[in-house]
């Protein structure tokens, strides 16, 4: 009982023992499950967390989300995707991503994210939705990531994307800013540069046709460039007139409102109509009125007309175009209202360096005229060198053709002068043109520049090989009288403009000028040619007068004074007899007086003209001279330096020298108080030359009045217009205390002629 007792103590103990550790093992069981199951809620209230805040993300973001399955199929969207969208959010469950938004090269990009289980990266990725063309394109960065399930396979994408268009757009505006300020560094000319603008406009808007007008101070606003538009289009629409037509393209210039096409107007004061045939059919028969039309007859359902400012001043529009609708979304128009003040700039810039350089050529051609007129020519010459001139002025659509006409006897007829690459027909058929007949003579009769369009007028005279040309016909005037006409070849299509009438208008008054004047120096050349011919003549009947009074004075009055002398000396010889009355015979008192008689007799013959030139040549003459003048002035010596043959002396410049030497010699004599006169005489191989200088008081070679320059004396004048009448070229040098050279040179063709 004892051993059972014990038996079941320890059975009790051993019991006890194993429930305290189980009671233990469940306790540290239940502690674990305790800590477990906190552990759990707090992943729970975390899991939860991060729903609520990734639920939040997905609403709240402003970035577009968007989850598909892996057939791209929708399975939910944000606010910011529908938002982009422009769709509401129920609109998408149940639908394709490709459904709404179909793009080949996108679906392919989703398949190989599928595939390769790899995440792809847009960058400015360029979309045009195809719900809302009038977007135009938009750009986006995109990022498409796959979720995988449990296999490793994809089961969900998550879509995130990023618009970008107007970063883009920013983009772009520094970009074609750049392009602009490029072109108008590199571009020499306005064309040039607004070439390269309706490239870039074309290119960037995606517009089949682009074109740029630019008003004319006329009133035209013609296509200064353009790309795309047809021949016939730009035929009929290029000459519109801000006077005469009116369209969208002449209101928007004017920056008038128009209540027809208010929708379609910008605050900018820009048109763009994404349907143009919509916009007509809401107007009635009258209203259409207000429109040309043309755009909609040639199937532009997209137009848009942009204006060009500089400052507040309108210098053109833009002229968009496209077959097809929704081309020009609002924020093209927007981006180039943008940059068409920059345009303008350019453009207002290139107008004033254009404006600067045709004032340039147009002086430096009057300039070049007026020089060309002062030379050696004959007014033929000079007509011809100047139609060669002015058809070739590189800014002026001229066919390098024209022709100058002047009246002469028959102040009736235009006769031809000069002209440029004209065809025989036409030089021939148009020699003289009679008033009234043809385009030349009724342009003629009006005393305004005229534009004739050959195509419409035709001409009396007519080559068949000649083009489709037009003409400025510019009459040539000098105080309302005419002198002729200027008649210039045109380019076909060419449009006159008032810039071009005022140039050919300067140029002509300049020719009315130039051609007054030479006919004027033509009637003065030939009134002092009979005037030089009259006075050679004078000069020549004197000498021989001067020749033929001392033939007289040594023939007549010399030779009856030394009969005197005879008589006298041989009656004193036969009274020498008596030497009582030959002391007495008064006729001894005469003798004297008779022989000083024939020495001045003498005296005055060798004055008037020396027999030794004649009969012993000038260098004779000469060397006779300077010894009678020696005799005659003791105080002056003369010294002769001769470096020419007789021979090399024409006869007829013997008489010019000696005269010349004469005046010379006996001015310095009256006037210079010199002790000195050398003379030289120096035949070299194209000029005979002499020269006079003596060591006298000299003069003020300063101009002086007409007055004083005849107190000078006759003998300057005399020895001058002596020398010129031969041909030479008479120069006189003188210094105040310093002496008087007087030089005279004949060249090798006075000398033939002489």
């Amino acid at each position: 009982m004892k051993m059972h007792d014990e038996a079941k103590g320890d059975s009790s103990t051993e019991l006890e023992k194993r429930v305290r550790e189980r009671t233990a093992a469940l306790t540290r069981s239940n502690q674990a499950l305790q800590v477990e199951l906190e552990e759990r809620m707090r992943m729970e209230r975390a899991l939860n967390e991060e729903k609520r805040i990734s639920e939040a993300f997905f609403i709240s973001t402003l970035t577009p989300l968007v989850l598909l399955d892996k057939n791209f199929n929708f399975i939910r969207v944000n606010e910011a995707y529908a938002k982009s969208s422009q769709r509401p959010i129920s609109e998408f469950k149940g639908h394709n991503h490709f459904e709404f938004y179909p793009h080949d090269e996108n679906e392919a990009l989703f398949r190989r994210v599928v595939e390769s289980k790899v995440p792809y990266l847009a960058i400015e990725k360029p979309f045009v939705f195809p719900d809302h063309p009038e977007w135009g394109v938009t750009y986006w960065n995109w990022t498409l990531t796959p979720l995988l399930d449990g296999q490793g396979e994809v089961e969900y994408l998550i879509l995130s994307l990023d618009d970008v268009t107007g970063y883009k757009e920013i983009q772009n505006r520094i970009q074609t800013t750049n392009v602009l300020l490029n072109a108008f560094v590199k571009k020499f000319s306005r064309k040039e540069y607004l070439d390269q603008v309706v490239e870039f406009v074309r290119t960037w808007s995606g517009c089949r046709c682009v074109g740029i007008r630019v008003l004319e101070e006329d009133g035209f606003i013609p296509f200064e460039s353009y790309l795309g538009f047809s021949q016939e289009f730009w035929h009929s629409e290029n000459w519109l007139s801000v006077d005469h037509d009116q369209c969208i393209c002449i209101r928007v210039l004017k920056g008038q409102t128009d209540p027809l096409s208010g929708e379609e107007m910008t605050p900018n004061g820009s048109f763009c109509s994404n349907n143009t045939q919509m916009l007509m059919n809401g107007l009635t028969k009258e209203e259409r009125c207000r429109y040309r039309g043309v755009c909609i007859q040639t199937g532009f359902s997209s137009l848009a007309v942009i204006p060009i400012r500089h400052q507040d001043k309108v210098l053109g529009v833009i002229h968009l175009a496209d077959e097809k609708e929704g081309k020009l979304p609002h924020r093209v128009v927007e981006f180039i209202e943008s940059m068409a003040p920059l345009m303008g700039e350019s453009i207002y810039r290139f107008q004033m360096e254009e404006e600067l350089h045709r004032s340039h050529e147009t002086q430096a051609l009057v300039n070049s005229l007026l020089r060309h007129s002062l030379g050696d020519i004959t007014l033929e010459e000079f007509l011809k060198w100047s139609i060669n001139q002015l058809t070739t002025v590189p800014w002026l659509a001229y066919k390098s053709m024209g022709c100058i006409f002047l009246l002469e006897d028959d102040p009736d007829v235009l006769i031809m002068k000069a002209q440029n690459n004209l065809p025989d027909t036409i030089r021939k058929g148009c020699a003289k043109v009679p008033f009234g007949t043809c385009l030349c003579g009724q342009a003629a009769l009006n005393p305004q520049t005229q534009y004739i369009n050959c195509s419409v007028i035709r001409h009396e005279v007519h080559d068949p090989a000649m083009q489709p040309h037009a003409h400025y016909l510019v009459p040539i005037l000098y105080g309302g009288k005419r002198l002729g006409l200027l008649n210039l070849y045109l380019n076909d299509g060419h449009r006159s403009n008032q810039k071009e009438e005022d140039f050919l208008n300067t140029v002509s008054h300049t020719l009315a000028s130039i051609i007054v004047r030479r006919r004027i120096e033509d009637d003065l050349r030939e009134s002092e040619t009979r005037l030089r011919n009259l006075s050679s003549q004078l000069l020549s009947i004197q000498e021989a007068e001067r020749k033929r009074v001392a033939r007289e004075l040594h023939d007549g009055i010399g030779q009856m004074l030394t009969a005197i002398k005879f008589k006298v000396e041989k009656k004193l010889q036969q009274s020498e007899r008596d030497a009582l009355m030959a002391a007495e015979n008064p006729l001894r008192e005469t003798l004297p007086l008779i022989q000083e008689s024939i020495e001045e007799v003498r005296r005055i013959q060798m004055d008037l003209r020396p027999p030794t030139l004649d009969d012993l040549g000038l260098l004779a003459t000469i060397a006779w001279f300077c010894r009678e003048f020696k005799k005659t002035y003791s105080s002056f010596a003369t010294e002769t330096l001769i470096d020419a043959q007789e021979k090399d002396i024409p006869p007829q410049l013997k008489t010019v020298i000696y005269r010349i030497m004469q005046e010379a010699f006996n001015n310095s004599a009256k006037h210079s108080q010199a002790s000195l006169i050398t003379l030289s005489l120096k035949k070299t191989k194209n000029h005979l030359t002499l020269e006079i200088e003596d060591n006298g008081l000299g003069f003020d070679m300063t101009p002086v009045s007409p007055v004083k320059k005849a107190r000078r004396g006759f003998g300057l004048t005399s020895m001058r217009e002596r020398a010129e009448l031969s041909g030479g070229v008479f120069t006189i040098l003188s210094v105040e205390g310093k002496g008087t050279t007087i030089r005279v040179s004949w060249p090798k063709e006075a000398l033939k002629h002489a």
